[in-house]
């Protein structure tokens, strides 16, 4: 790198071309190449096509760490990847190779270089939950938090109302359980330097890749991948199988949801999720903000490098 110390960082919302620009950059780089997954999802191993999953051939062409580490019963927080991340770019650099983080889960990418802290709470997050407080009922709330985050749920009074309602926002602001950002107060490679490079296409053609995306993971058999997760005793219950794309293919499963409705609602739910992250990937205003790969996208990164 042009800096001992600096890591490259290749981020940006579901379907923007993380994984493409990172395999090009590795072939033009002068150096070796190893990548660091940031992808919350792809830890889980036997979910390959709903997570988009760099393919075997991918995998071999450049080495991936964090991927296929866990199965989907296991719970997996910023905080352990921040360790785990810091480990392997400190492998990386013994071995004289370049390390490269790629992912779309921003906040493990925050609690590798910064650490993590709670955001404030959205007001619209609240409006939402004391409507449901008052129609379903705080039990029914409780019951949603001890699903997300149980280990908030197991920290507090189940009667702590506040606590409750501040843990449950935080997860559908953030889509990270509440207790992720308390285990991950402490950066754990402060003295690294992370080069952002961002992926922002479009938003009309980020959402267009979307949906196709959506049509080709099924057409490329994610029934049949939940399929074998579901034989192999996996339940929805499971904190992998709480991704997009597995917990509506496991309602429509189910009887509850009919085929077009799960491809509409895995669509719907995965420009949300994308949303969600464009929204995180603002504060990086200082880094490369790039709206495609390709040839002269890859020239520009290597100058990072």
């Amino acid at each position: 790198m042009s800096s001992n110390n600096a890591v490259l960082v290749i981020v940006g919302p579901t379907a923007s071309g993380k994984t493409a620009l990172s395999l090009e950059v590795a072939e033009h780089s002068g150096r070796p190449v190893e990548i660091i997954s940031a992808d919350s999802r792809q830890i889980y191993t036997g979910m390959d096509i709903g997570t988009a999953k760099p393919s075997p051939t991918e995998l071999a062409q450049v080495p991936h760490h964090l991927i296929n580490i866990l199965p989907p019963n296991q719970r997996y927080a910023a905080g352990r990847f921040a360790d785990d991340a810091a480990a392997a770019i400190q492998e990386v650099f013994s071995r004289g190779s370049i390390p490269v983080v790629v992912g779309g889960s921003g906040f493990y990418v925050q609690a590798l270089f910064e650490g993590l802290t709670a955001p404030t709470a959205d007001p619209e997050i609240y409006v939402l939950l004391e409507q449901r407080l008052a129609t379903e009922g705080y039990d029914a709330l409780h019951h949603q938090l001890q699903a997300v985050d149980p280990v908030a749920a197991a920290a507090h009074s189940p009667n702590n109302r506040a606590k409750t309602l501040r843990a449950l926002a935080c997860y559908l602001q953030t889509g990270e359980p509440y207790s992720n950002f308390l285990a991950s107060s402490k950066a754990v490679l402060g003295r690294c330097i992370p080069r952002y490079v961002v992926l922002s296409p479009p938003r009309d053609l980020l959402y267009q890749r979307i949906n196709q995306r959506v049509l080709q993971m099924l057409e490329s058999g994610l029934m049949e991948e939940v399929d074998e997760l579901l034989g192999n005793g996996y339940t929805a219950a499971d904190p992998g199988m709480r991704t997009v794309g597995y917990a509506e293919a496991m309602q429509h499963r189910a009887g509850k949801l009919q085929y077009q409705q799960m491809v509409e609602l895995i669509q719907q739910s995965t420009r949300r999720y994308a949303k969600r992250q464009a929204t995180w990937f603002r504060r990086l205003a200082d880094g490369l903000w790039l709206q495609e790969g390709g040839p002269a996208a890859v020239a520009r990164v290597m100058k990072l490098m």
